[in-house]
């Protein structure tokens, strides 16, 4: 009698100690999101202060197919991993990079989008690949952006020229200042919005940034009901039609998909 009421002790420490968070979640009735703005088109506040983009849109999905709302809260990329560990948000979104170093402290959905770097030139320009701007001038930002330090390094040949914003790298594109523009693909993607009689992209991008939902270790039913939610955007065409929408053109890779 004894040891069934030690057994039956130890199993309800352990269920304690490793509470289902998709439980928790749903009999809370809301998710608590982690998120990184200012990320033109993904996630960014609209002149409204409203939460607007491809992320927002796709979390919404998200939140709808597990049946609660969302409370957002502003984090910075750094803080993304102490305060999943210490229970402070249930998941964290805003262009997040499934890696190698952060999964070993934290887990991940699926890959819901996949970005990298590339080139836009004018028009006209003949470059096929990022190749072609060897002993040319190319425009990258100055802050937040590691696109230029990166092109440096695999185009040593190449000019880099540092540039505060988008507008002004478009200008020195457009007066000749530079040949040029490299950042991460997505928002090339936006800032050909518009522009696609006189710009175009060069090539398709030359390095791969997987983009997951971030959220707490040993959390497999979250993690599959986020998982199952995004294949389930991915299925029901809606991935494609939200990606055309932001974006201007269909997606070169989707999210995986389960049998």
């Amino acid at each position: 009698m004894k040891n069934i009421l030690r057994i039956l002790i130890v199993a309800l420490f352990v269920n304690f100690a490793y509470a289902d968070k998709l439980s928790t979640i749903k009999n809370r009735g809301f998710i608590v999101v982690g998120i990184t703005e200012n990320y033109k088109p993904l996630n960014f506040l609209n002149r409204n202060k409203q939460r607007v983009g491809f992320e927002i849109e796709l979390l919404e999905y998200i939140a709808r197919e597990i049946n609660v709302q969302i409370k957002y809260k502003r984090i910075l990329a750094t803080d993304i991993i102490p305060l999943i560990q210490n229970n402070q948000i249930d998941i964290a979104m805003g262009h997040i990079i499934h890696d190698r170093a952060s999964d070993l402290k934290i887990d991940f959905s699926i890959t819901y989008l996949y970005d990298g770097q590339g080139i836009i030139g004018k028009k006209n320009n003949k470059a096929k690949t990022y190749r072609a701007f060897q002993g040319k001038k190319i425009a990258a930002l100055s802050q937040n952006d590691r696109s230029g330090e990166i092109f440096e390094t695999i185009e040593p040949l190449a000019e880099v020229k540092y540039f505060n914003s988008e507008k002004a790298m478009l200008n020195a594109l457009y007066s000749g200042q530079v040949s040029g523009i490299t950042t991460d693909y997505l928002k090339l993607l936006n800032m050909l919005k518009g522009n696609t009689s006189k710009l175009q992209l060069i090539g398709d991008n030359f390095t791969v940034k997987p983009y997951a939902i971030a959220l707490a270790q040993n959390e497999s039913g979250l993690r599959d009901a986020i998982n199952i939610s995004i294949q389930s955007f991915v299925s029901s065409k809606k991935y494609n039609r939200l990606y055309k929408k932001w974006f201007v053109k269909i997606p070169l890779k989707t999210p995986e998909l389960w049998l």
